[in-house]
Formats: structure tokens, sequence, C-alpha cells
């Protein structure tokens, strides 16, 4: 674009293969025939409920709640890091950069991405992102987006001496009205998606880590609903209840509702985006130069995080192994009330280069 001043554009794609991903061999099995109790969005009829199997009666059936090596002896769980993950990304950027000239330098660059896993967490380091599948023999139902894609994102830097008296023969001027430069740089991006949870083993495989809940389409966007369980004659039961016929979500305008036992979870993988965000900080320096030709320099700084105090709610902020957050029977389901955002942070240095 000019003398010192660049122009980037790029593109960049990885794919990854025969990545880790926890599961349990000896898990049960899913059979998709099984899931069948329905879930309602407000309290049914009485034909509605009629000839409906019951969860006892699910329960009972040869492949439900089966450990395929139970007739090898493996009565418990048994847990492997098997290579069979896979990953995706690609992504175009745009990059301006003016090398510094004139007391003055500056970048700014633009990313727009996706990333697509079928795993991301599966070491546990956080709950808002299951650590193992929904069902440990289907692996393509885990597919979406991942817990790491971040679609857009936007950074600048700015370096800037100011030129005020820095040449001023007056040593007064010079040294206390001089010398000063300003740092800065501005972020901005999307926020990673995360997968609501219903917090049981709705699929009755033995594991409640990866069950996923049922998408309402009309369903205001970000909320969860808890179910209540009822028996044939539309009589509130216990959940898990085994006279357990049909679901009633307590919430009918909620975009997730909970799965309960043997109901099918049809919402994908990382599907509820989290909040991005925007965010600037900030440098402050003054140099004190003396001995001769001003080669050595007494140098102050404050150095701000967070500007302008944004009290930022994004996920980073919540315990990431706080299951209120990600479970829709919560009160606090996609609640950032619940986290911890600190605010402007000032630190003072001081450093003598020579």
């Amino acid at each position: 674009l000019a003398a010192n001043t660049a122009l980037e554009i790029r593109y960049l794609g990885t794919r990854s293969r025969k990545l880790p991903v926890q599961v349990r061999l000896n898990g049960g099995i899913v059979n998709p025939q099984n899931l069948i109790i329905p879930t309602f969005l407000s309290q049914p009829t009485p034909a509605q409920l009629a000839n409906l199997p019951t969860l006892g009666q699910l329960r009972a059936r040869p492949d439900v709640r089966v450990r395929p090596l139970a007739r090898f002896g493996f009565l418990s769980n048994l847990t492997a890091f098997e290579p069979v993950g896979n990953s995706q990304y690609d992504s175009g950027s745009i990059s301006v950069v003016r090398r510094f000239d004139r007391g003055l330098a500056f970048t700014a660059a633009y990313t727009f991405s996706k990333a697509i896993d079928d795993s991301t967490n599966e070491l546990f380091t956080s709950v808002v992102n299951p650590r193992r599948p929904q069902d440990f023999f289907n692996l393509r139902d885990e597919r979406g987006l991942s817990a790491l894609d971040i679609p857009h994102r936007f950074v600048a830097s700015v370096n800037y001496d100011l030129p005020f008296f820095r040449n001023s023969e007056s040593a007064f001027l010079r040294n206390v009205l001089g010398g000063y430069s300003i740092n800065a740089i501005f972020q901005a991006q999307s926020g990673q998606p995360v997968t609501p949870l219903s917090g049981i083993d709705s699929n009755q495989n033995f594991d409640a880590a990866g069950d996923r809940t049922i998408f309402n389409p009309n369903g205001q966007p970000g909320t969860g609903s808890d179910v209540i369980a009822v028996d044939s004659s539309g009589r509130r039961v216990p959940l898990g209840d085994p006279n357990t016929v049909a679901y009633v979500a307590v919430n009918p305008n909620a975009q997730y509702i909970r799965a309960g036992f043997l109901a099918r979870a049809n919402a994908g993988r990382n599907t509820l985006r989290s909040n991005g965000f925007n965010r600037t900080d900030a440098v402050l320096l003054k140099n004190f130069f003396f001995g001769e030709d001003r080669q050595y320099s007494l140098q102050f700084g404050a150095e701000v995080a967070n500007l302008f105090n944004q009290r930022i709610r994004t996920i980073s902020g919540v315990d990431p192994l706080n299951t209120a957050f990600i479970n829709v029977n919560s009160p606090f389901f996609n609640n950032y009330s619940i986290g911890d955002f600190t605010g402007r942070v000032i630190q003072l240095r001081a450093k003598i280069i020579f």
C-alpha cells in the first residue's frame, strides 16, 4: 500500500484425523427404537397417552441398559481414548501492517473462520463441552461446530510516540512534557459454542456426561426447561418412575428442553453460542532520557487492562466445572450472573533502559 504499509490476505485450512476421543467401551448400546417416550409442550390428552409404553416396559427390553462386554465378565465402565476423532478448520483473514515510522506503527487484522469436529474436551476441563459423546458407538452424531469455533475475530494495535516537545530546546519541556508514548490493543470476537445438557442419563447407556436436549425451534433463544413425568392417566409421577409414559415441558416456550429417560434428544452438539466480547487494553509510557546522546532512559509506565471497565460477561468467567450454567433444568442455565467477571486492572511499573 505504501513504503511502510503492507496489506496481506490469507487462507488457512487444516484437517486432523485419528484424534483421541474419550469413550466407554462397556457403555450401553443405544437403540433409537427404544427412545420413544414423547415430550409434550402442553398437558397431553387421555387419547394422546393411551397405549403408550411405560418406562418400565422399555427398560425391560433385552437391548436396554445392557453392557456389550458383560458376557466377558466386564460389569463396570471401561474408559479408553480411541483414535477415531476428526476435525477441520478453514479461515480467511486480511491484515494491514504499518511498520514503525515517524513514531507510529499499527496493525489491524480480521479473521473469518469455521472449526468443525466431533470431539474437543476429552480430558474433562469443562462441562459446557462434554468430555464423552452422547452415544459411544455413534460418533457421527457428534459432528458439529467445535468448542474452538470463533467465526469472527478482529484485533488492532497501535504504538505511537507522541511528538510533542520531544526535540524542544528547553530541558524542562523536553523532560516533563515530552517523551510520552501510547500503546493500545483492541480485540473483538464471537463467543464459543457450548452444548446444553439434560444432566441425566437420558438414553440409558450408563453415562450422563454427554446427554443432550430436545430442541424446540419455536422456543425463546437461549432458554432451557425441565420436564415433569406423567403416567397413562396424566398424573404427575417422579422422574424415573416406571409408570412414566410421557414428559411435559415445564416451560413450553424454552428453546432447549430436558430429555427425560428414554426420550429422544434431537439437539445437536455445540448449538448454543455463548457471549462474544470486545476489550481494549492500553499502556502509557513516560521516558526520562539522560546520559550522553540520551542513550539511557528511566521509563515509567501505567498498564491498563480492560480500559473501559466493561465487566465482560463471557463463558471464561463461569466456573468451567459448574453444571448449573449448562444443564437446562437449572434456574441458572445460560445465566452469566453466576460468573465472576473482573473489571479494570491498573499496574504501574518502572525500569531503567541502558
